[in-house]
């Protein structure tokens, strides 16, 4: 029997969790990494497109 709490490839990536959204980052080391200071986190269904 499957697990009901799973949730199947087809939910996960229709989960937007209030995305996408912008933020703004103060780690200087994650800065310096990325080359600015405020970071994009897009739903899942536009990474995967």
């Amino acid at each position: 029997m499957m697990n009901e709490n799973k949730k199947d490839f087809n939910a996960m990536m229709n989960n937007n969790k209030d995305m996408p959204k912008i933020q703004i980052v103060k780690d200087e080391k994650t800065i310096k990494k990325y080359g600015g200071n405020k970071m994009f986190f897009a739903p899942p269904w536009i990474i995967m497109c």
